[in-house]
C-alpha cells in the first residue's frame, strides 16, 4: 500500500499513471482508497466522493503496483471516464469585517485625550504545515456554524494579536499611530494631521494602502491581508488659570494715645542703653566728687579726710602757727 498526500496538479488519472503504469487504472485507486476510508480502519480518512474532485493536502491510499488490475467487488466494468481535473486547493481564508465602534482605542495624556476607531476588513489564512487536512475537513462539512467555530479556534488568536496594543501620541497638531497590524508588515508609525472641529476638539483619518504580511501566533504561521482605516480624535484638556501667590497682610494693633511716638526697642538696644547710662552716671559721680575736693569742701570721698581742729594733737596748727 502506498500513502500519497495530494499536491497541486495531481489528479487520479495522473496518480494511476505514476503508481500503476496507466492513467486508465484510476478506478483501482478510487476503490482501494474508499475501502480503507469507509471500512472504519482509518476513521479520519475522507472518501473520494467525486473522482474529478480531489483536494490539495488530502491523503489517498494507493494499491501496490501489480500486473493484475484491481477489480470492483460487484464485477461491474470500470467507468470509462478520464479523471484528469487537477486537485483543488483549499487555502481557506477567514475574513473579519470590523464594524464601526467594534475596535476602539483610548489614551489619556496630561494635556489631551486621544481616541481611535479601526474599521475595514482583515483576511487571515492559516499557513502552518498540515493546514490542508484541516481546511479539507471544513470544506466538505455542511455544518456552517461548525466550520466557523473550527476556523475561529485558530484565526481568532491571530486577529486579536493584530488588532490589540495600538499606541497613540500627539504633538504639534499630528496624531501618531503605531499598530501591530502595520508594524508586522514593517510599516509605520503613521502621522495623521488633525483639524479643529470645535474649541477643544480635533479630528483626522488614516487610510493606508492594502497591507499584506505574515505573523506567528502560538506556534502557527498566518498570512493576512488588511484593508483598514483609522479615525482619530483629540480632545484638549482645559488649562487651569494661573493664580498669583496671595499676600497675607498682618494687621498692626493701633497704638494707645500715651504710647504714640514711642519706639519700643529690642533687648539688645535696651541693654546697650542701660550700659551707657550707668557709665555716664559713674563718670558724673567722679566728676562731682573731684570738683568738691578741689573747691575746699569737706565732702566725704575715698581720698579726702575731715581734720578735727579741736583735738589736742592738732591745736596750734592754725594759720598763726605757720
Amino acid at each position: 500500500m502506498i500513502r500519497h498526500v495530494v499536491r497541486r496538479g495531481d489528479s487520479l488519472w495522473g496518480l494511476a499513471g505514476q503508481y500503476l503504469g496507466s492513467g486508465a487504472r484510476w478506478p483501482e485507486i478510487h476503490k482501494f482508497h474508499d475501502e480503507f476510508a469507509l471500512g472504519g480502519k482509518y476513521p479520519n480518512l475522507l472518501p473520494i466522493k467525486n473522482p474529478n474532485l480531489i483536494f490539495v493536502g488530502q491523503t489517498i491510499f494507493i494499491p501496490p503496483r501489480s500486473s493484475k488490475p484491481y477489480t470492483l467487488s460487484q464485477g461491474k466494468p470500470w467507468p470509462k471516464v478520464e479523471v484528469t481535473k487537477p486537485a483543488t486547493g483549499l487555502d481557506l481564508k477567514v475574513v473579519y469585517k470590523i464594524e464601526d465602534g467594534q475596535s476602539q482605542y483610548k489614551q489619556v495624556l496630561p494635556h489631551c485625550t486621544l481616541e481611535a476607531k479601526l474599521s475595514g476588513t482583515i483576511a487571515i489564512e492559516n499557513m502552518t504545515h498540515g493546514r490542508y487536512r484541516h481546511n479539507l475537513e471544513l470544506a466538505l462539512s455542511k455544518d456552517a456554524p461548525a466550520v466557523k467555530q473550527k476556523l475561529g479556534q485558530f484565526s481568532d488568536h491571530a486577529f486579536r494579536d493584530l488588532t490589540k496594543g495600538v499606541e497613540l501620541g500627539y504633538q504639534s497638531g499630528e496624531v501618531t499611530i503605531k499598530a501591530p497590524i502595520m508594524y508586522q508588515a514593517g510599516l509605520g508609525p503613521y502621522s495623521v494631521k488633525v483639524v479643529a472641529e470645535g474649541p477643544m476638539k480635533f479630528k483626522g483619518s488614516l487610510k493606508p494602502k492594502t497591507i499584506s504580511a505574515t505573523v506567528d501566533v502560538e506556534g502557527r504561521k498566518y498570512k493576512y491581508t488588511a484593508d483598514i482605516a483609522f479615525d482619530v480624535a483629540v480632545t484638549l484638556h482645559p488649562t487651569p488659570p494661573k493664580v498669583a501667590p496671595e499676600t497675607v497682610k498682618v494687621p498692626v494693633p493701633e497704638e494707645e494715645p500715651a504710647q504714640r511716638g514711642i519706639k519700643i526697642a529690642n533687648n539688645d538696644e535696651v541693654g546697650f542703653a542701660v550700659f551707657i547710662t550707668v557709665l555716664l552716671l559713674s563718670a558724673a559721680t567722679w566728676y562731682w566728687r573731684w570738683t568738691g575736693a578741689m573747691s575746699g569742701t569737706t565732702s566725704i570721698g575715698p581720698f579726702f579726710h575731715r581734720i578735727d581742729m579741736n583735738h589736742p594733737r592738732n591745736q596750734g596748727m592754725g594759720p598763726s602757727s605757720i
